[in-house]
């Protein structure tokens, strides 16, 4: 069997949300932190708890948007796991490519400098591997 093999029913359903609360809220703490940095070396204006304007990024849509992104992918691993032979393969190609196709999104606004845009990318990349990582381990417990 590979080390994608089907998910052990043992598991009851419902912790695979609690899986993605977990990974919600690492992905956003880590997000928050990187934004934070960031704006500390001025990449951008300022670090604020919530923006003033609606194109302004601060920390409260950070962290909120991180943790949306982090429960969706708990919410397609849940439905894969129940629709799916192999879900956790599934999902991890199925996540490959929501990473791919959101990383365009950054790189496509004009107003955005350079360093902006490569910060916002590593957003998207922090919310993919927290939720991949966590899914993995919850799908793959330690025997002790």
């Amino acid at each position: 069997m590979s080390a994608y093999a089907r998910v052990q029913p043992a598991r009851p359903a419902w912790s695979v949300w609690r899986a993605g609360v977990v990974a919600a809220g690492v992905a956003a703490a880590v997000n928050v932190a990187v934004f934070l940095t960031a704006a500390a070396l001025d990449v951008f204006p300022a670090a604020r708890l919530l923006p003033r304007t609606p194109d302004e990024l601060a920390v409260g849509p950070v962290a909120l948007m991180s943790a949306l992104g982090a429960l969706g992918g708990a919410a397609a691993f849940a439905l894969l796991r129940s629709r799916s032979d192999e879900p956790l393969r599934t999902f991890l190609q199925a996540a490959a490519l929501v990473l791919v196709v959101s990383l365009g999104a950054p790189l496509m606004v004009p107003e955005f400098t350079a360093a902006q845009a490569a910060v916002l990318v590593l957003m998207h990349v922090v919310v993919a591997v927290c939720t991949v990582v966590v899914l993995w381990r919850w799908a793959h417990p330690v025997e002790h």
